[in-house]
């Protein structure tokens, strides 16, 4: 099924999944946008967030200043530190980290093309970042996540438990099962949890929830994203409610809806009696009457002039 915030995926970092880099014993989540002559990334250890954005002059100085002996132009840069990055640690690249107060230092050391190029040195220099930005890029999608992992596991027992109901439908007329190694208990979904809540995944879960995240995370974080990101960008309900009868804000819209046609129009007239109190006759003989009585007040104005004249 199609789904629109599907349509047009969304290149910014705020949609970019979240992958996993393990330096010197140290697990961090980065995640990175590379363009042709640019990058922005953020890492994090979960507790603290980091940030750099490099524009093409600083990358081009950057690269001079590390590794005077070689040039290479902006594409072949970012498309390397996009790998030792996001598809690291790589084995034929050394990593090194450095962290300070208010910045990470991560070294990354290798050729530069292939496994037989020169060596070359990259760091980046990312600077920690305020505390809004570690909610907003994982607090708040994590949280997400949570609650669509148990909609999809609710969702995931309803469906086990149908089908439970149908197996025993089947056995109830007569049907038998060809494997014996195939047959199952009926699910029971509390010890279910039970079960895997004393499991050695569930402590390490627990312990080190970064060592655990995989493809299918990484997936699931970048859905979610998307589709945040969307529904933030569109008018969803406005383009999908239409305003219904009573649902307003005033005392008038709170009448039932037999008495709103009648409490919100004015009163009509019929065509027929329109017509006739603007026909043209009707016009006409008002401007008769109206003609008659200047004309009685003007002969009346000149009767009372005579008699005063006679006098």
């Amino acid at each position: 099924m199609a789904v629109p915030w599907r349509k047009n995926p969304n290149t910014s970092l705020e949609c970019q999944p979240w992958r996993k880099l393990s330096v010197e014993g140290k697990i961090l989540l980065v995640k990175g946008v590379f363009l042709a002559s640019s990058y922005s990334i953020l890492c994090t250890d979960s507790s603290l967030m980091w940030e750099e954005i490099l524009d093409e002059e600083n990358l081009l100085e950057r690269s001079k200043s590390l590794n005077s002996h070689i040039e290479a132009p902006p594409t072949v840069i970012t498309q390397q530190l996009l790998q030792r990055l996001l598809n690291g640690p790589l084995i034929k690249c050394k990593y090194s980290i450095n962290i300070t107060e208010s910045l990470l230092t991560l070294s990354v050391s290798g050729p530069l093309q292939g496994d037989s190029g020169p060596e070359y040195q990259w760091n980046f220099c990312l600077h920690k970042t305020p505390s809004l930005v570690l909610k907003h890029q994982l607090v708040n999608p994590l949280l997400s996540m949570s609650v669509e992992l148990l909609r999809q596991r609710n969702r995931l027992v309803d469906i086990i438990e149908k089908k439970d109901k149908e197996i025993r439908d089947y056995r109830e007329n007569g049907a038998v099962i060809s494997r014996k190694h195939l047959e199952t208990l009926p699910f029971d979904e509390k010890a279910f949890t039970n079960e895997m809540i004393v499991t050695q995944d569930f402590q390490v879960s627990s312990i080190d929830p970064l060592s655990s995240i995989d493809s299918s995370w990484q997936d699931l974080y970048r859905d979610l994203s998307l589709c945040r990101n969307w529904v933030s960008s569109t008018d969803v309900t406005s383009s999908t409610t239409e305003m219904l009868p009573g649902t307003g804000g005033t005392w008038e819209n709170k009448l039932p809806p037999s008495l709103i046609g009648s409490a919100t129009t004015t009163p009509s007239v019929s065509p027929k009696k329109r017509s006739l109190e603007s026909s043209p006759s009707k016009d006409a003989e008002k401007m008769r009457r109206l003609e008659l009585e200047r004309q009685l007040e003007n002969s009346k104005a000149k009767n009372k002039k005579k008699k005063k004249k006679l006098m």
